[in-house]
């Protein structure tokens, strides 16, 4: 593919040039290496590096990847009712129980 051709299929996937490309490669993490491209993460942002036989295009990704606890919030709170709803029943059923055995001892005399 050619450079131009490659600069308007990406940016048609929502990423756009990095101004400052020389800047940001010094100070990025490394998420994932394929053959042709490099995805970084610098700064809450996700960079894409494309590699051409003859060009080398760093774009930068425009969508937002926030990171919420809300849903580890939810099953925390709803395992802990679990276990909860669980202690509740046993203990609810211990006198059932007792209620048992004093019946068979009863039968038994």
């Amino acid at each position: 593919m050619e450079k131009v051709e490659v600069i308007r299929y990406i940016e048609t996937l929502s990423f756009e040039i990095s101004n400052d490309p020389k800047f940001i490669i010094d100070k990025i993490e490394n998420v994932c290496s394929k053959r042709g491209f490099e995805v970084y993460r610098y700064e809450n942002s996700h960079y894409l590096d494309f590699v051409g036989p003859t060009f080398r295009i760093l774009f930068k990704d425009l969508r937002n990847f926030n990171f919420s606890y809300t849903p580890y919030i939810i099953f925390l709170s709803l395992f802990a009712f679990l276990i909860f709803l669980y202690v509740w029943l046993i203990k609810s059923l211990k006198p059932l129980n007792e209620l048992k055995n004093n019946i068979k001892n009863f039968s038994k005399k």
